[in-house]
């Protein structure tokens, strides 16, 4: 980690329900602790999808996700 408390990190996250159709391309965000945030977006543009992969319910392609600093 880079010295400050995050609560959730993602790197260049990417997730496709099937090879060539991506969900989610390249997301990329630090949410410190004890922070708020706010997830917008148009019906069916991958609000729901990356929450449940950040959630562990559905596993990335590619990127890493760190909890607390762990991966």
């Amino acid at each position: 980690m880079n010295g400050n408390t995050s609560l959730l990190r993602t790197e260049n996250l990417w997730f496709g329900y099937k090879p060539g159709s991506w969900v989610i391309r390249d997301i990329s965000l630090d949410l410190p602790e004890g922070g708020l945030a706010m997830l917008m977006g148009q019906s069916a543009s991958g609000k729901t999808t990356l929450l449940k992969v950040v959630g562990g319910f559905l596993q990335h392609n590619r990127g890493k996700i760190f909890l607390f600093g762990e991966e």
